[in-house]
């Protein structure tokens, strides 16, 4: 797999910091029992496009209509959302958002920009202009530009980058037969060939029992092999040559998503310094949650 080093590399980078960035913005939401990311984008759509319908936001959203639905029903549920008749398609209603959707809108939009400020924070001067311009891109080529109207600017674009990376990633690893965690837990054995248990938590930012049971159940799938490290209580991973197989379909199927996600800004200066800056980020506020 040393051919492979730098595709790997790339790959348990970017990606990686992405999808954990994600996770805090989801985390943060599910922290103040508002609402769920998708909710937001539902909610942001509404407001850009009302009345509007379920099929139409599903899309735009490009979400399967059940998701779409069922995060439209709840809304409506709370209060956020009303319903009324569509005389275009008696089948179908069209939704609009209340008083109570626009407070809840803008309460969720500052708790998703209040982690992306966080995440951006390394980034100043030129190079956080630059960055704010890589994300704004992505959007551009995604469309996403006219599904979120005004809420692409840098913050929300970041967003936006995170959720569609972590979505791609996710899909990948599905047609891998593992999970978006495996396929994360695959690339960072194989690029570092054997992998103390401690370092993979820390380099998946990962707790110790989730962690577990993901080992526990790729090496009962034959993906990894587990081997004393240097104490009794501390084991090593390896990828088992099925495992290696899969951790290097993964890896060059990341690669090539994140070149036609990022397309001619892929790899360039400004790329790597906004990953960098998102690691240092993440790091730190890890690093501050655990103190």
């Amino acid at each position: 797999m040393d051919s492979d080093t730098a595709t790997i590399d790339n790959a348990v980078d970017a990606e990686m910091i992405f999808d954990r960035w994600l996770g805090r913005a989801v985390g943060a939401l599910r922290s103040a029992q508002r609402a769920t990311l998708n909710q937001f984008w539902i909610l942001l759509l509404i407001s850009e496009r009302q009345p509007i319908s379920i099929t139409s936001m599903n899309g735009l959203l490009e979400l399967n209509y059940t998701t779409v639905a069922e995060c439209a029903g709840q809304l409506q549920r709370m209060g956020a959302l009303a319903k009324s008749g569509n005389d275009d398609d008696r089948r179908e209603s069209l939704l609009t958002m209340t008083v109570a959707g626009e407070q809840l809108m803008e309460e969720l939009d500052r708790e998703l920009l209040a982690v992306a400020k966080q995440a951006l924070s390394p980034l100043t001067g030129a190079t956080r202009i630059q960055a704010m311009q890589l994300f704004h891109n992505v959007c551009i080529r995604l469309d996403k530009k006219r599904m979120v109207g005004n809420l692409v600017r840098g913050d929300g674009a970041f967003l936006i980058v995170c959720q569609q990376t972590a979505m791609n990633f996710a899909a990948i690893c599905k047609r891998n037969i593992v999970t978006a965690l495996q396929g994360h837990l695959l690339l960072a054995i194989g690029r570092h060939e054997v992998l103390a248990e401690k370092t993979a938590r820390d380099l998946l930012y990962c707790d110790a029992p989730t962690l577990s049971r993901t080992i526990a159940k790729m090496e009962a799938a034959g993906l990894i092999a587990r081997e004393p490290g240097a104490t009794k209580r501390e084991k090593q991973l390896r990828l088992t040559p099925v495992g290696l197989q899969c951790a290097s379909l993964i890896a060059v199927e990341t690669e090539e998503m994140l070149r036609r996600l990022f397309a001619d800004d892929y790899a360039t200066d400004t790329y790597r310094q906004t990953v960098a800056a998102l690691r240092l980020s993440l790091r730190e506020t890890l690093g501050a949650s655990q103190r």
